[in-house]
């Protein structure tokens, strides 16, 4: 995973926004695809980590994630690793034993068992000095 969009670097503070990825109430056997995890983390004004955001997200917030649900820390398509043929997105598996790293296929369709994870950059704080 030595390729990625964004760095992280010592003192770069994150809030992590978590989004349960839900089907459309008007076609509930639809999913949602990679592009529009993609374009969620976007709108929000999110940066992309890939699974360096996994681990972190599993070392300083594990209490927070959901049980049973896939917690997919997205970057770009070209960032991602190739494994057997496709590119995969890391998630962290939230489960009743513990927590497990995988990686999923970037073109899979995710539903309502996933939860986005979206990484926004906290403002920096101002001295008065």
């Amino acid at each position: 995973f030595a390729k990625s969009t964004t760095r992280l670097v010592p003192r770069r503070r994150f809030m992590v926004k978590m989004f349960q990825v839900k089907r459309p109430v008007t076609h509930p056997l639809v999913t949602v695809t990679s592009a529009e995890c993609l374009a969620k983390v976007e709108r929000e004004g999110g940066v992309l980590v890939g699974a360096h955001g996994a681990a972190l997200a599993h070392k300083q917030g594990k209490s927070k994630l959901r049980r049973d649900r896939w917690h997919l820390s997205f970057d770009e398509e070209d960032a991602l690793p190739v494994i057997g043929g496709y590119r995969r997105v890391p998630y962290v598996d939230a489960h009743v034993e513990g927590f497990d790293f995988d990686l999923a296929c970037f073109g899979d369709n995710w539903g309502g068992g996933n939860v986005l994870l979206c990484f926004c950059d906290l403002p920096k704080q101002t001295s008065d000095a």
